[in-house]
This record gives C-alpha cells, sequence and structure tokens, in this order.
C-alpha cells in the first residue's frame, strides 16, 4: 500500500506538498504555516530543503543525517540567492559529507576562524612583548598600523596570495621596496604563529610572494671623515656629547644604547653584558669597551645618582625616570657642524665594523664584536684574521680617535 504523501494546508485550507521538485514558480507560492517552522523538500537535489516560519521567511538549508543525527546547514534566504546557485552549494555539501565531514561544523569553523588582526593581537601579547627585543616590538606596531591594517578583518583563509602580492606592490609603490618587504615578512611570522598555536591550518599565502631584492646599506665614516665626525660630537652638549662616542666605541644598536643600565656594566673587566631580553637576537650579548669607552663611563658613574639606573637617565612625566630617546637632531647638528652627508646613526655601528676590518680582525671576530647572530650581516666586512675580539676593539677605537697625521712642508709642520 503507498503511503500517503505528507502536504501542510493553506488558509484557504488548499494541501501544499512537503516534498516536490523546486521551481521559483512553485516556490513563490508556497504558503507560511499556521504554526511552528516548516521544511520542504527538493525532489532534484538530495539534502536541498526550505524552511518556512508563520512570519512568512523563507530559507533555503541543507538537511541530511549524519553520524546518527540530523545536520542542518542554512545556504541563505530564498530572496538572496538563485535557485541555481543554492542547488550547487547543497551539493558541495553532500560531498562534503560523503568524505565523512559534517558540513555544519565546517560552517561553525568558518564562523569562528580567526581575522589576521585578532592573531596579530595573540601574537604581541603572548609571543612579541614576551621574547623580542623592545625595538623590535615598536618597529613591529609600528609597520602594522601604518601599512598593514588594511588586512586587519580578513580571515585568514580569505586572504590569497593575490591579495598579498597585491599589497606587496602597493607597499613598494608608497613606502618603498625595504618597507614592502618587511611587511610581508612579518605577515608570514603571523601566520606561521598561527599554524604552531593551531590557529589556522591552511595555506600561507605570502609563500608565493617574491620579495625584492635589497642592496645591502654599507655606509660607514671613512678615515678622513672620523676626525671632523668627532670634533663635532666634542661641541654637542651631554648626554648627547658621551652618547655618540659610546654609541660609536661600542659598536652596540643605538636603542641598547640608550637603555644601557649600570647593572649591566663591569667597569673592571670592561664589559657589558646586553641582557638576552633586551637583544636583537634573544639571547645575551658581551659588548667589550675599550679604555675610551670605560672613561666615558667612569666618569658619567661619578657623576651619577647612587640610585641611577641607566647611564643616560630622563624624567618623564609624572616623575617616572627613564631613558633618552633616539637623538635624531642631535645628530643631524653634529652632522652638519661636520661637514657629513647621508649618514645614519646605524651607520655608527657600521663603523665599528668597518674599523674592526682594516684592523684586520676576522670576519667571526667582527660578528662577535657586533653581536651578530647571521653570518651574512658580517660579510660586508669580511677580512681574515685571528685578533681576539677584545684586542679588535681596541685597536679599532684607537684608530678612530687618533689624530691626522700633517704632511711635511705644511705650515702645520714647520
Amino acid at each position: 500500500m503507498t503511503q500517503p504523501q505528507l502536504r501542510i494546508v493553506d488558509e484557504s485550507g488548499k494541501r501544499q506538498p512537503l516534498r516536490f521538485r523546486f521551481t521559483v514558480r512553485d516556490i513563490g507560492k508556497l504558503p507560511p504555516p499556521t504554526r511552528g517552522r516548516v521544511y520542504v523538500y527538493d525532489t532534484v537535489t538530495p539534502g536541498l530543503a526550505i524552511q518556512l516560519t508563520p512570519a512568512g521567511h523563507a530559507a533555503y538549508y541543507f538537511v541530511r543525517k549524519f553520524a546518527g543525527r540530523k545536520v542542518r546547514v542554512k545556504l541563505g534566504d530564498v530572496q538572496d540567492i538563485s535557485l541555481e546557485n543554492v542547488r550547487k552549494l547543497a551539493a558541495t555539501h553532500a560531498a562534503t559529507m560523503a568524505q565523512g565531514k559534517d558540513p555544519a561544523q565546517a560552517k561553525r569553523d568558518a564562523r569562528d576562524e580567526y581575522t589576521l588582526g585578532e592573531v596579530q593581537a595573540v601574537y604581541h601579547s603572548e609571543h612579541a612583548l614576551i621574547r623580542s627585543a623592545p625595538a623590535t616590538i615598536v618597529s613591529e606596531e609600528s609597520l602594522w598600523n601604518a601599512a598593514l591594517k588594511s588586512l586587519h578583518n580578513r580571515k585568514l583563509s580569505h586572504i590569497t596570495a593575490g591579495d598579498v602580492a597585491r599589497l606587496h606592490g602597493k607597499l613598494a609603490t608608497e613606502r618603498g621596496k625595504r618597507t614592502a618587504n618587511r611587511g610581508i615578512q612579518y605577515i608570514r611570522r603571523l601566520y606561521r604563529f598561527a599554524k604552531k598555536r593551531q590557529l589556522h591550518t591552511g595555506d600561507i599565502p605570502t609563500d608565493h610572494v617574491d620579495l625584492f631584492s635589497e642592496q645591502s646599506r654599507e655606509r660607514f665614516l671613512s678615515a678622513e671623515e672620523l676626525p671632523r665626525f668627532l670634533a663635532a660630537v666634542d661641541e654637542e652638549p651631554q648626554p648627547f656629547r658621551d652618547w655618540f662616542r659610546l654609541a660609536l666605541f661600542t659598536g652596540a644598536r643605538s636603542g641598547n644604547v640608550r637603555a644601557m643600565r649600570w647593572e649591566c656594566i663591569d667597569l673592571d673587566k670592561g664589559v657589558w653584558i646586553v641582557p638576552a631580553d633586551e637583544s636583537k637576537n634573544e639571547r645575551p650579548m658581551t659588548v667589550h669597551l675599550a679604555a675610551e669607552a670605560r672613561d666615558i663611563l667612569k666618569t658619567r658613574r661619578a657623576l651619577a645618582e647612587p640610585e641611577a639606573v641607566y647611564v643616560f637617565p630622563v624624567c618623564r612625566d609624572k616623575g617616572v625616570r627613564s631613558y633618552i630617546g633616539q637623538p635624531h637632531r642631535a645628530f643631524a647638528r653634529v652632522c652638519e657642524r661636520a661637514g657629513i652627508k647621508g649618514l645614519r646613526i646605524h651607520d655608527l655601528r657600521r663603523s665599528m665594523g668597518a674599523m674592526l676590518a682594516i684592523g684586520g680582525a676576522s670576519l667571526p671576530v667582527v660578528g662577535a664584536a657586533l653581536g651578530h647572530r647571521d653570518y651574512r650581516a658580517t660579510q660586508i666586512y669580511a677580512r681574515l684574521s685571528d685578533s681576539p675580539v677584545a684586542a679588535a676593539v681596541e685597536s679599532a677605537v684607537a684608530t678612530m680617535t687618533a689624530k691626522p697625521k700633517t704632511k711635511r712642508g705644511t705650515k702645520a709642520a714647520r
């Protein structure tokens, strides 16, 4: 005996079938139920249904059993999606279910997926603030706010290689190739962090983007510029006079020199230990102090307050003691007085590397003196020798501070 077909009844009393071949015309004729939600099923596409409510709302759903329970996945409102497209969506969900996957769970996962901005916030608070050097944190935050926030609300799986490539090109045009490369590298770090924390299981879109080639900067003070630079530094008021000399004589990164603390300095042994949490390489770095650097520090220690923490302290708002900021204006004054162009503060560090190399220090010694972790960073100073680090630093600073010899026959020689 054939089982009678289930039907719904409209206000006129006419019965409507609960299962029929969906057409746009017939869907438009479906009456709302008098109470509760009712599902009407398509006889063409398995699992495709329309949910009807007493308020007159109609929406497409994919309805099938999975692992012994009924799964319902909303595909879209009837007025917002075509019947052709909704059949394709239903077929996709059916294929997903055939692979042993729950389409409803996949949709929940997509809804709960992290955005790049959310990953950046987790990375900053749970990784960068703990493991990165302060200068690195500031640099990454500045790069994110200035150049990468356009991707803030994008889901990780929705950012394609094309999106990243277009951003790379835009940044190169607006901010330069170096900044463009740093931006892509930062996005890559965020994706790798997300995969490590199991916040993302898909592809990393930056893997398909080729970075621009960069020319390594090799600017440093020449033998002719050094005396002029030091003479101009001597005309600068404190604390910048001492700061520039220490930055040059130690070859340390400017951020580390600014944040130099007395507790990290051993004047008797002539060493300054940069803590791991302040080092760019995330490990303690030993900086050897030449005699001239030790003299500067001894003088500053004698004049400092007994409870002083920083070598270059400054009083901030509300009486909080901190250290000096980046002395860009003072550096510009020094270069102008010395008649030197094209020099940056970081080039003082390169000047130490150059003097070490000129003095015959080996590549490993130059790298150790400058705290390089990557061998490639030291290659521009490549001159092999077997000099120990401390002796090499002493020799380099002595070369810097040596008075230029006068030529015979000049007025000075007479």
